[in-house]
Protein backbone atom coordinates (compact mmCIF):
# COMPACT_ATOMS: atom_id res chain seq x y z
CA UNK A 1 0.00 0.00 0.00
CA UNK A 2 2.38 2.56 1.03
CA UNK A 3 4.28 1.33 -2.86
CA UNK A 4 0.85 2.90 -4.49
CA UNK A 5 0.67 5.99 -2.47
CA UNK A 6 3.79 7.09 -3.12
CA UNK A 7 3.15 6.47 -7.08
CA UNK A 8 0.27 8.03 -6.74
CA UNK A 9 1.40 11.15 -4.90
CA UNK A 10 3.93 11.41 -7.90
CA UNK A 11 2.04 9.97 -10.66
CA UNK A 12 1.48 14.18 -11.45
CA UNK A 13 5.04 15.03 -11.50
CA UNK A 14 6.03 12.66 -14.52
CA UNK A 15 7.69 14.17 -17.15
CA UNK A 16 5.74 14.51 -20.69
CA UNK A 17 6.77 15.00 -23.60
CA UNK A 18 4.48 17.15 -25.97
CA UNK A 19 4.44 18.73 -29.67
CA UNK A 20 4.31 22.49 -28.60
CA UNK A 21 7.35 21.91 -25.61
CA UNK A 22 10.42 23.24 -26.28
CA UNK A 23 13.47 21.18 -25.88
CA UNK A 24 15.13 23.05 -23.12
CA UNK A 25 11.79 22.71 -21.09
CA UNK A 26 12.42 19.03 -21.86
CA UNK A 27 15.90 19.33 -20.20
CA UNK A 28 14.54 21.40 -17.76
CA UNK A 29 11.73 18.45 -16.81
CA UNK A 30 14.17 15.86 -16.74
CA UNK A 31 16.44 17.41 -13.84
CA UNK A 32 13.58 18.51 -12.18
CA UNK A 33 12.38 14.92 -12.08
CA UNK A 34 11.97 12.95 -8.65
CA UNK A 35 12.05 9.35 -8.68
CA UNK A 36 12.80 6.46 -5.53
CA UNK A 37 14.83 3.99 -4.96
CA UNK A 38 13.40 0.79 -3.32
CA UNK A 39 15.59 -1.29 -0.92
CA UNK A 40 14.59 -4.27 1.27
CA UNK A 41 15.55 -5.59 4.34
CA UNK A 42 15.11 -8.70 6.63
CA UNK A 43 15.93 -11.80 8.09
CA UNK A 44 18.45 -13.89 5.58
CA UNK A 45 16.25 -16.16 3.94
CA UNK A 46 16.58 -20.25 5.25
CA UNK A 47 15.16 -23.25 3.56
CA UNK A 48 12.90 -24.81 5.36
CA UNK A 49 12.98 -28.87 4.60
CA UNK A 50 10.98 -29.69 6.96
CA UNK A 51 7.96 -27.80 6.44
CA UNK A 52 4.51 -29.52 5.74
CA UNK A 53 1.92 -28.74 3.95
CA UNK A 54 -1.44 -29.50 5.64
CA UNK A 55 -4.87 -31.15 4.25
CA UNK A 56 -7.90 -30.94 6.03
CA UNK A 57 -10.34 -34.17 4.78
CA UNK A 58 -13.90 -33.34 5.05
CA UNK A 59 -5.44 -23.37 0.36
CA UNK A 60 -1.83 -15.56 -1.74
CA UNK A 61 -4.69 -14.20 -1.10
CA UNK A 62 -6.15 -15.78 -4.60
CA UNK A 63 -10.00 -14.80 -3.84
CA UNK A 64 -11.45 -16.99 -7.28
CA UNK A 65 -8.27 -19.21 -6.94
CA UNK A 66 -9.03 -20.64 -5.59
CA UNK A 67 -11.28 -19.22 -2.82
CA UNK A 68 -14.32 -19.79 -4.56
CA UNK A 69 -13.90 -23.39 -4.73
CA UNK A 70 -13.49 -23.39 -0.95
CA UNK A 71 -16.22 -21.22 -0.47
CA UNK A 72 -18.44 -24.00 -2.84
CA UNK A 73 -17.21 -26.77 -1.09
CA UNK A 74 -18.47 -25.35 2.53
CA UNK A 75 -21.95 -24.37 1.37
CA UNK A 76 -22.07 -27.89 -0.27
CA UNK A 77 -20.69 -29.73 3.17
CA UNK A 78 -23.45 -27.93 5.12
CA UNK A 79 -26.18 -28.56 3.31
CA UNK A 80 -25.23 -32.47 2.72
CA UNK A 81 -24.41 -32.98 6.35
CA UNK A 82 -27.85 -31.56 7.36
CA UNK A 83 -29.33 -34.36 4.77
CA UNK A 84 -26.83 -37.09 5.69
CA UNK A 85 -27.89 -36.58 9.85
CA UNK A 86 -31.22 -37.41 9.25
CA UNK A 87 -31.56 -41.08 8.96
CA UNK A 88 -35.16 -40.42 6.97
CA UNK A 89 -32.88 -38.37 4.27
CA UNK A 90 -29.44 -40.54 4.63
CA UNK A 91 -28.86 -41.44 1.12
CA UNK A 92 -26.89 -44.33 -0.62
CA UNK A 93 -23.67 -42.60 -1.02
CA UNK A 94 -20.98 -41.76 0.75
CA UNK A 95 -19.43 -38.64 0.37
CA UNK A 96 -15.76 -37.60 1.35
CA UNK A 97 -14.50 -33.81 1.52
CA UNK A 98 -10.91 -32.78 1.18
CA UNK A 99 -9.18 -29.46 1.06
CA UNK A 100 -6.30 -30.20 -0.51
CA UNK A 101 -3.10 -27.70 0.01
CA UNK A 102 -0.53 -27.23 -2.44
CA UNK A 103 -2.40 -26.64 -5.01
CA UNK A 104 -0.05 -23.99 -6.69
CA UNK A 105 2.88 -26.77 -6.22
CA UNK A 106 1.19 -28.74 -8.51
CA UNK A 107 -1.58 -30.26 -6.62
CA UNK A 108 1.09 -31.66 -4.58
CA UNK A 109 -1.27 -31.95 -1.48
CA UNK A 110 -3.71 -33.94 -3.79
CA UNK A 111 -0.87 -36.43 -4.55
CA UNK A 112 0.45 -37.38 -1.64
CA UNK A 113 -2.53 -37.72 -0.25
CA UNK A 114 -3.96 -40.26 -2.88
CA UNK A 115 -0.30 -41.97 -2.38
CA UNK A 116 -0.76 -42.49 0.99
CA UNK A 117 -3.98 -43.58 1.00
CA UNK A 118 -3.49 -46.63 -1.31
CA UNK A 119 0.46 -47.77 -0.28
CA UNK A 120 0.57 -47.19 3.25
CA UNK A 121 -1.33 -47.47 6.31
CA UNK A 122 -1.69 -44.00 7.17
CA UNK A 123 -5.15 -43.75 6.17
CA UNK A 124 -6.10 -47.13 7.57
CA UNK A 125 -9.00 -46.18 9.67
CA UNK A 126 -12.63 -45.63 9.59
CA UNK A 127 -12.37 -41.76 8.37
CA UNK A 128 -9.85 -42.97 5.18
CA UNK A 129 -9.76 -46.62 5.05
CA UNK A 130 -8.41 -48.20 1.22
CA UNK A 131 -11.34 -49.68 0.58
CA UNK A 132 -13.40 -46.43 0.97
CA UNK A 133 -11.15 -44.99 -1.63
CA UNK A 134 -11.02 -47.60 -4.31
CA UNK A 135 -14.82 -47.99 -4.38
CA UNK A 136 -15.06 -44.04 -5.27
CA UNK A 137 -17.74 -43.38 -8.24
CA UNK A 138 -16.68 -39.68 -8.46
CA UNK A 139 -13.87 -37.37 -7.76
CA UNK A 140 -15.54 -33.78 -8.40
CA UNK A 141 -13.15 -30.99 -7.88
CA UNK A 142 -14.16 -27.46 -7.73
CA UNK A 143 -11.94 -24.32 -9.09
CA UNK A 144 -12.08 -20.61 -9.71
CA UNK A 145 -16.52 -20.74 -9.64
CA UNK A 146 -17.29 -17.38 -9.31
CA UNK A 147 -17.20 -14.16 -12.56
CA UNK A 148 -15.79 -11.43 -13.19
CA UNK A 149 -17.98 -8.13 -12.25
CA UNK A 150 -17.38 -6.60 -15.57
CA UNK A 151 -18.82 -9.79 -16.95
CA UNK A 152 -22.01 -9.57 -14.86
CA UNK A 153 -25.07 -9.03 -17.65
CA UNK A 154 -23.23 -11.10 -20.02
CA UNK A 155 -23.32 -14.52 -21.12
CA UNK A 156 -21.80 -16.52 -18.31
CA UNK A 157 -20.40 -19.89 -18.54
CA UNK A 158 -19.30 -23.44 -16.34
CA UNK A 159 -17.32 -25.94 -18.11
CA UNK A 160 -16.93 -29.55 -16.80
CA UNK A 161 -13.33 -30.58 -17.29
CA UNK A 162 -12.53 -34.20 -18.11
CA UNK A 163 -9.61 -36.56 -19.18
CA UNK A 164 -11.98 -38.67 -20.67
CA UNK A 165 -15.31 -38.03 -21.35
CA UNK A 166 -17.98 -39.65 -19.05
CA UNK A 167 -20.16 -42.75 -20.44
CA UNK A 168 -24.09 -42.23 -20.32
CA UNK A 169 -25.49 -43.43 -17.12
CA UNK A 170 -22.28 -42.90 -14.45
CA UNK A 171 -21.81 -40.39 -11.66
CA UNK A 172 -20.47 -37.94 -13.89
CA UNK A 173 -22.72 -38.25 -16.40
CA UNK A 174 -25.73 -37.79 -14.36
CA UNK A 175 -24.32 -34.52 -12.56
CA UNK A 176 -23.43 -32.96 -15.99
CA UNK A 177 -26.71 -33.98 -17.20
CA UNK A 178 -28.43 -32.23 -13.53
CA UNK A 179 -26.18 -29.24 -14.24
CA UNK A 180 -26.68 -28.78 -17.84
CA UNK A 181 -31.08 -29.28 -17.37
CA UNK A 182 -30.64 -26.80 -14.32
CA UNK A 183 -28.97 -24.31 -16.46
CA UNK A 184 -32.13 -24.58 -19.15
CA UNK A 185 -34.54 -24.28 -16.53
CA UNK A 186 -33.52 -21.65 -14.07
CA UNK A 187 -30.15 -20.08 -14.95
CA UNK A 188 -30.63 -19.23 -18.95
CA UNK A 189 -27.93 -16.78 -18.89
CA UNK A 190 -25.61 -19.69 -17.93
CA UNK A 191 -23.77 -21.66 -20.79
CA UNK A 192 -22.70 -25.14 -19.74
CA UNK A 193 -20.07 -27.54 -21.86
CA UNK A 194 -17.81 -30.69 -21.52
CA UNK A 195 -14.35 -29.52 -22.30
CA UNK A 196 -12.35 -33.12 -23.03
CA UNK A 197 -8.34 -32.56 -22.43
CA UNK A 198 -6.05 -35.61 -22.44
CA UNK A 199 -3.78 -36.63 -19.73
CA UNK A 200 0.04 -35.70 -20.89
CA UNK A 201 2.31 -38.60 -19.36
CA UNK A 202 5.02 -36.68 -20.21
CA UNK A 203 4.20 -32.93 -19.01
CA UNK A 204 5.29 -32.30 -15.00
CA UNK A 205 2.31 -30.55 -14.48
CA UNK A 206 -1.27 -31.16 -14.26
CA UNK A 207 -3.32 -28.43 -16.03
CA UNK A 208 -6.33 -29.32 -13.69
CA UNK A 209 -6.43 -30.86 -10.05
CA UNK A 210 -8.77 -34.21 -11.42
CA UNK A 211 -5.91 -35.16 -13.67
CA UNK A 212 -4.00 -36.46 -10.14
CA UNK A 213 -6.79 -38.81 -9.63
CA UNK A 214 -7.33 -39.94 -13.08
CA UNK A 215 -3.51 -40.82 -13.57
CA UNK A 216 -4.80 -42.98 -10.63
CA UNK A 217 -7.99 -44.37 -12.45
CA UNK A 218 -10.57 -42.65 -11.12
CA UNK A 219 -13.02 -41.28 -13.01
CA UNK A 220 -13.00 -37.53 -11.67
CA UNK A 221 -13.96 -34.02 -13.18
CA UNK A 222 -13.18 -30.41 -12.43
CA UNK A 223 -16.07 -27.63 -12.43
CA UNK A 224 -14.62 -24.19 -13.43
CA UNK A 225 -16.18 -21.25 -14.95
CA UNK A 226 -12.63 -20.93 -16.66
CA UNK A 227 -12.71 -22.36 -20.20
CA UNK A 228 -9.23 -23.35 -20.50
CA UNK A 229 -6.67 -24.66 -17.77
CA UNK A 230 -3.53 -21.79 -19.18
CA UNK A 231 -5.91 -19.02 -18.51
CA UNK A 232 -4.44 -15.61 -16.65
CA UNK A 233 -7.39 -15.28 -14.06
CA UNK A 234 -5.51 -18.31 -12.29
CA UNK A 235 -2.49 -16.98 -11.76
CA UNK A 236 -3.32 -13.09 -11.87
CA UNK A 237 -1.61 -11.06 -8.58
CA UNK A 238 -5.25 -8.70 -9.35
CA UNK A 239 -7.17 -11.78 -8.23
CA UNK A 240 -8.95 -9.99 -5.75
CA UNK A 241 -12.28 -9.90 -4.35
CA UNK A 242 -13.50 -6.42 -5.34
CA UNK A 243 -13.16 -7.90 -8.88
CA UNK A 244 -15.14 -11.03 -8.23
CA UNK A 245 -19.58 -11.15 -8.49
CA UNK A 246 -20.79 -13.25 -5.57
CA UNK A 247 -23.72 -13.33 -6.68
CA UNK A 248 -22.55 -15.54 -9.50
CA UNK A 249 -20.18 -17.80 -7.05
CA UNK A 250 -23.45 -18.43 -4.92
CA UNK A 251 -25.48 -18.94 -8.37
CA UNK A 252 -22.89 -21.32 -9.45
CA UNK A 253 -23.05 -23.36 -5.96
CA UNK A 254 -26.46 -23.50 -6.24
CA UNK A 255 -26.60 -24.83 -9.63
CA UNK A 256 -24.06 -27.48 -7.80
CA UNK A 257 -25.18 -28.52 -4.86
CA UNK A 258 -28.88 -29.27 -6.58
CA UNK A 259 -27.29 -31.30 -9.50
CA UNK A 260 -25.75 -33.41 -6.69
CA UNK A 261 -28.62 -33.94 -4.90
CA UNK A 262 -30.69 -34.38 -7.18
CA UNK A 263 -27.89 -37.62 -8.31
CA UNK A 264 -27.41 -39.08 -4.72
CA UNK A 265 -31.37 -39.02 -4.33
CA UNK A 266 -31.53 -39.81 -8.15
CA UNK A 267 -34.66 -37.24 -8.95
CA UNK A 268 -35.02 -36.15 -11.87
CA UNK A 269 -34.71 -31.89 -12.53
CA UNK A 270 -38.71 -31.99 -13.56
CA UNK A 271 -39.38 -33.24 -10.50
CA UNK A 272 -41.32 -31.44 -8.32
CA UNK A 273 -39.45 -32.58 -4.94
CA UNK A 274 -37.23 -29.61 -3.96
CA UNK A 275 -34.53 -30.68 -1.20
CA UNK A 276 -32.97 -27.29 -1.43
CA UNK A 277 -35.85 -25.63 1.01
CA UNK A 278 -35.45 -23.52 4.01
CA UNK A 279 -32.34 -24.09 5.69
CA UNK A 280 -30.83 -26.41 2.67
CA UNK A 281 -30.38 -23.00 0.48
CA UNK A 282 -27.22 -22.24 -0.65
CA UNK A 283 -27.03 -18.71 0.96
CA UNK A 284 -25.54 -15.62 -0.40
CA UNK A 285 -24.34 -13.70 2.94
CA UNK A 286 -22.55 -16.59 4.09
CA UNK A 287 -20.64 -17.38 0.53
CA UNK A 288 -19.76 -13.50 0.90
CA UNK A 289 -19.07 -13.50 4.48
CA UNK A 290 -16.28 -17.13 3.67
CA UNK A 291 -15.43 -14.97 0.52
CA UNK A 292 -14.33 -11.81 2.75
CA UNK A 293 -12.49 -14.06 4.71
CA UNK A 294 -10.22 -16.29 2.76
CA UNK A 295 -9.03 -13.53 0.45
CA UNK A 296 -8.33 -11.01 3.42
CA UNK A 297 -5.76 -13.88 4.63
CA UNK A 298 -2.26 -14.26 3.11
CA UNK A 299 -2.32 -18.29 2.54
CA UNK A 300 1.14 -18.12 1.73
CA UNK A 301 2.36 -21.99 1.79
CA UNK A 302 5.13 -21.27 4.31
CA UNK A 303 2.71 -19.94 6.71
CA UNK A 304 0.06 -22.58 6.27
CA UNK A 305 0.37 -24.66 9.40
CA UNK A 306 -2.47 -26.73 11.35
CA UNK A 307 -2.39 -23.50 13.85
CA UNK A 308 -2.99 -21.13 10.73
CA UNK A 309 -6.31 -19.30 11.17
CA UNK A 310 -7.57 -20.33 7.98
CA UNK A 311 -6.89 -23.98 9.23
CA UNK A 312 -8.55 -23.85 12.48
CA UNK A 313 -11.60 -22.26 10.66
CA UNK A 314 -12.28 -24.21 8.15
CA UNK A 315 -11.72 -27.20 10.32
CA UNK A 316 -13.94 -25.68 13.00
CA UNK A 317 -16.41 -25.04 10.32
CA UNK A 318 -16.40 -28.69 8.72
CA UNK A 319 -16.66 -30.17 12.11
CA UNK A 320 -19.88 -28.00 12.72
CA UNK A 321 -21.97 -29.39 10.22
CA UNK A 322 -20.04 -33.12 9.95
CA UNK A 323 -19.19 -35.37 12.94
CA UNK A 324 -16.72 -33.80 14.34
CA UNK A 325 -14.73 -37.42 15.10
CA UNK A 326 -14.94 -37.42 10.78
CA UNK A 327 -12.93 -34.00 10.52
CA UNK A 328 -9.15 -34.59 10.45
CA UNK A 329 -6.29 -33.13 9.03
CA UNK A 330 -2.79 -34.17 8.00
CA UNK A 331 0.64 -33.07 7.15
CA UNK A 332 2.69 -33.92 4.32
CA UNK A 333 6.41 -33.12 3.88
CA UNK A 334 8.33 -33.62 1.25
CA UNK A 335 11.34 -36.39 0.73
CA UNK A 336 14.66 -35.26 1.77
CA UNK A 337 16.34 -37.43 -0.78
CA UNK A 338 14.67 -36.23 -3.72
CA UNK A 339 12.05 -32.96 -2.33
CA UNK A 340 9.49 -32.08 -4.94
CA UNK A 341 9.35 -28.40 -3.19
CA UNK A 342 11.81 -26.41 -0.96
CA UNK A 343 10.54 -23.46 0.92
CA UNK A 344 12.13 -20.66 2.34
CA UNK A 345 11.87 -18.93 5.86
CA UNK A 346 11.47 -14.90 5.84
CA UNK A 347 8.31 -13.94 3.85
CA UNK A 348 8.01 -10.64 5.84
CA UNK A 349 10.73 -7.90 4.81
CA UNK A 350 11.25 -4.33 5.20
CA UNK A 351 11.34 -1.96 2.09
CA UNK A 352 12.70 1.97 2.15
CA UNK A 353 12.68 3.77 -0.60
CA UNK A 354 14.94 6.67 -1.01
CA UNK A 355 14.55 10.09 -2.69
CA UNK A 356 16.93 9.78 -5.83
CA UNK A 357 17.16 12.82 -8.76
CA UNK A 358 17.75 12.05 -12.33
CA UNK A 359 20.88 11.20 -13.83
CA UNK A 360 20.45 14.55 -16.07
CA UNK A 361 19.76 16.54 -12.71
CA UNK A 362 23.48 15.06 -11.59
CA UNK A 363 25.09 16.07 -14.95
CA UNK A 364 23.64 19.70 -14.64
CA UNK A 365 25.04 20.05 -10.54
CA UNK A 366 28.49 18.74 -11.96
CA UNK A 367 28.47 21.35 -14.63
CA UNK A 368 27.31 24.15 -12.05
CA UNK A 369 29.80 23.46 -9.57
CA UNK A 370 32.84 23.16 -12.07
CA UNK A 371 31.62 26.53 -13.55
CA UNK A 372 31.44 27.95 -10.02
CA UNK A 373 34.59 26.41 -8.38
CA UNK A 374 36.83 27.73 -12.24
CA UNK A 375 35.33 31.23 -11.87
CA UNK A 376 36.77 31.28 -7.77
CA UNK A 377 39.83 30.14 -9.20
CA UNK A 378 40.26 32.37 -12.53
CA UNK A 379 39.43 35.33 -9.71
CA UNK A 380 42.19 34.07 -7.19
CA UNK A 381 44.86 33.41 -10.03
CA UNK A 382 44.12 36.87 -11.82
CA UNK A 383 43.40 38.96 -8.61
CA UNK A 384 45.98 41.74 -9.77
CA UNK A 385 43.64 42.08 -13.31
CA UNK A 386 40.29 42.00 -11.13
CA UNK A 387 42.07 45.09 -8.80
CA UNK A 388 43.35 46.99 -12.20
CA UNK A 389 40.07 46.50 -13.56
CA UNK A 390 38.64 48.10 -10.29
CA UNK A 391 40.83 50.73 -9.78
CA UNK A 392 40.16 51.71 -13.54
CA UNK A 393 36.18 51.95 -13.31
CA UNK A 394 36.97 54.29 -9.45
CA UNK A 395 39.09 56.58 -11.67
CA UNK A 396 36.66 56.75 -14.41
CA UNK A 397 33.86 57.67 -11.55
CA UNK A 398 36.10 60.19 -10.64
CA UNK A 399 36.48 62.05 -13.93
CA UNK A 400 32.82 62.13 -14.70
CA UNK A 401 32.02 63.31 -11.13
CA UNK A 402 34.80 66.27 -11.47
Amino acid sequence: MEILKIFSLNFDRLPTATVSGSAAQSLVDQATFIGYHLTSSGATNAPMPDHSITNIQMLSYGANSDASGVVALLEIARVLGKLYSDPKTHPKYNVLFLLAGGGKFNYFGSRRWIEDALESSAYSNLHYSTSLLSSTRLVLCLDTLANMKNNEGKQEALHMHVSKPPKPGSVAHTIYSNIEKSAENQYKQINTSMVHKKISINAETSAWEHEKYSKRRFHAVTLSTLSSWDSPLRRSIMDRKEYLSPESLTRNTRMIARSIIHTIYNIDQESATNLMDGDFVIQKERVNSWLDFLSSQSRSQQQMGEDHIVVSALKKEMSQYLTPANVHTSKIVADKRDPEYLFYSGLKIQINASVVRSAIFDLYLTVSIFSYVAVIYLLVIRFDLLLGVAKNYGAIQKVKTA
